[in-house]
C-alpha cells in the first residue's frame, strides 16, 4: 500500500510492514517499532518535509487503528460470556436483584430453551476503551484525578504556564494577574 501512496519515499516498490515480519532476532515486528527503525535508518523519511510529515501521519492513524481493532476483537471474543461491561448504577441495580434471588429464578424457568439472556448494558457495536488506551475518557479521568491529588497534596499551583500565539485571547487576560 505504501509504494502506491509515496512514490517517493518506496522508489523500488518495497512493500511496508505486514503482519509476518519478524525483527533480527526472530521476534514479530510491532508497526510501531518498524516505523521507528525507518525513521532513525533511514533519511528519505524525514528529507521529504511535507511528504515525510503526511506519511508520518498516515503512519500514527494506521498503528492508532490497529490498536481500536486489536480492542474490539478481544471485546468482541470476550463478549461470549466472559466480559460484561456496566456502569455503576447497573452494577447496584445487580446487587439489589441478588437479594431477589427467587424471582430472577422464576423468570428464567419461564424463558424457553433457545432464548438467551443478554445484558442490559450490552450495545451492539460499542467498544469500552480501556483507560490504557491514550485519549481515551478512562485515560482522561485517571489523568485528572491524578491532577487532583497533586493540588489536594501540594496546593493550588502558584504558576500559570501557556504557550499561545495571541496573548490577547480573552480566556489568557482573564486567568493571569494584572501586576
Amino acid at each position: 500500500m505504501e509504494p502506491m501512496q509515496y512514490p517517493l519515499l518506496y522508489p523500488h516498490g518495497e512493500t511496508g510492514w505486514g503482519f509476518g515480519k519478524y525483527d533480527k532476532r526472530g521476534g514479530k515486528l510491532s508497526q510501531l517499532r518498524y516505523i521507528r527503525c525507518l525513521l532513525l535508518s533511514d533519511e528519505r523519511f524525514t528529507a521529504f518535509n511535507k511528504l515525510s510529515e503526511t506519511w508520518l501521519v498516515d503512519m500514527y492513524c494506521r498503528i492508532e487503528e490497529e490498536r481500536l481493532n486489536f480492542i474490539r476483537r478481544c471485546q468482541r471474543n470476550t463478549n461470549a460470556g466472559q466480559m460484561r461491561v456496566a456502569t455503576l448504577a447497573e452494577v447496584r441495580d445487580v446487587a439489589e436483584l441478588n437479594q431477589r434471588r427467587d424471582d430472577i429464578r422464576r423468570e428464567r424457568q419461564n424463558l424457553g430453551e433457545d432464548e438467551t439472556i443478554q445484558g442490559e448494558g450490552f450495545v451492539a457495536g460499542k467498544i469500552y476503551l480501556p483507560h490504557s488506551f491514550t485519549g481515551g475518557p478512562r485515560f482522561m479521568k485517571i489523568k485528572y484525578m491524578n491532577a487532583m491529588a497533586v493540588v489536594e497534596r501540594l496546593g493550588i499551583p502558584d504558576y500559570f504556564l501557556t504557550f499561545t500565539a495571541n496573548g490577547q485571547w480573552p480566556e489568557i487576560k482573564a486567568s493571569t494577574h494584572k501586576s
